[in-house]
């Protein structure tokens, strides 16, 4: 295609657009198309505000509950890392005073065995 044919496009399409426009703007029917169609888009710019703000009211109700929910896990965390923490202190607490009772039932045995074994030489030795 030669310029001069691009050039002969480009302007039949200005000139039809001209027309399209002209119509538009200076006739009745252009202006009662021109009337209808602001009038849909403000229809339509309504519906779409009222989409938006029932979005917009949908995702902050849905943010307020993962908030919730994310505080409640939290906090269920935190109550039962402290439990765990006391009950192991307590188990290492018992396990420290059942380790020192089984070291002084331990010495009690040695010496008991001491104490016999001391009567038994004795006996022997007399």
């Amino acid at each position: 295609m030669t310029n001069k044919q691009k050039n002969r496009i480009a302007i039949g399409l200005g000139v039809l657009a001209g027309a399209v426009a002209g119509y538009l703007f200076n006739s009745d029917k252009g202006r009662e198309i021109r009337h209808d169609a602001s009038i849909h888009a403000a229809d339509a710019a309504k519906k779409t505000k009222a989409v938006v703000n029932d979005a917009m009211h949908n995702a902050e109700h849905e943010i307020n509950r993962l908030t919730d929910e994310i505080n409640k896990t939290y906090n269920r965390s935190k109550e039962y890392i402290s439990e765990s923490m006391e009950k192991a202190s307590n188990k290492l607490g018992n396990a420290g005073s059942s380790f020192q009772e089984g070291v002084t039932h331990a010495i009690d045995n040695i010496r008991h065995k001491m104490d016999e074994v001391e009567k038994a030489y004795k006996k022997k030795s007399a």
